[in-house]
């Protein structure tokens, strides 16, 4: 909390420091949670601004990366390390740096080479894939871990929204049929599936891509 209550840079780089690599106990957690706020609120916020801040984000972001790669380091099976590590590279990605998203690439290949049945790493990966123009690659993807187990919600969701990108409209129908008469369905998730299929992907991207993670 002392990092988003921060008034100016000077203050919030301290306890960005201090919540990053201040004591022990707890550590990974709070890299966790701080990684998390940070790289969702460059997502969240309109891209001119996200600009003219420029200086301030890339430093708090190579103090997130830093602290996540030492946490992986140190605990090579932490998964949700890989995720934050990898959607914060994304975020650095589209605005800074286009290397980064190579560099998320990577280390999402190293999560799923550790979970190569657990369908996060896959699902986080597939989001970037669509962002650099493959969604055809990304329909693989999400196709394979849907086949592992197709009663997953989530997956039948990205599946659907990888389809969308790759133009594959009427397959992307098809799943939304399969999705919107599955027994139980919260009303909410029926509202999702249809302003994914009403959504102008283009100007909705980074909405999209987000529900990802």
């Amino acid at each position: 909390s002392g990092v988003v209550k921060a008034t100016s840079h000077e203050a919030r780089m301290i306890q960005l420091e201090r919540a990053l690599n201040g004591s022990p106990q707890g550590e990974d957690i709070r890299r966790i949670l701080v990684a998390f706020k940070v790289a969702s609120s460059v997502w969240k916020t309109d891209s001119d601004l996200v600009l003219g801040v420029e200086d301030t984000l890339t430093q708090e972001l190579d103090l997130i990366h830093t602290a996540l790669e030492e946490t992986i380091n140190e605990s090579p099976n932490y998964l949700r390390a890989y995720l934050e590590l990898a959607l914060s590279k994304q975020a650095e990605g589209r605005y800074f740096d286009r290397n980064a998203f190579q560099e998320a690439i990577d280390t999402l290949e190293k999560a799923i080479e550790q979970n190569p049945q657990h369908p996060d790493p896959h699902w986080a990966l597939a989001s970037i894939l669509i962002e650099l123009g493959r969604a055809d690659e990304a329909v693989v993807l999400t196709k394979k871990i849907l086949d592992q187990e197709p009663s997953i919600l989530k997956s039948q969701l990205m599946y659907m929204t990888a389809l969308l990108y790759a133009g594959e409209r009427e397959q992307a129908e098809a799943v939304a049929e399969v999705i919107l008469t599955t027994e139980g369905l919260r009303p909410s998730t029926a509202e999702r599936v249809q302003n994914l299929l009403d959504a102008d992907l283009i100007a909705n991207a980074a909405y999209i891509l987000l529900t990802f993670h």
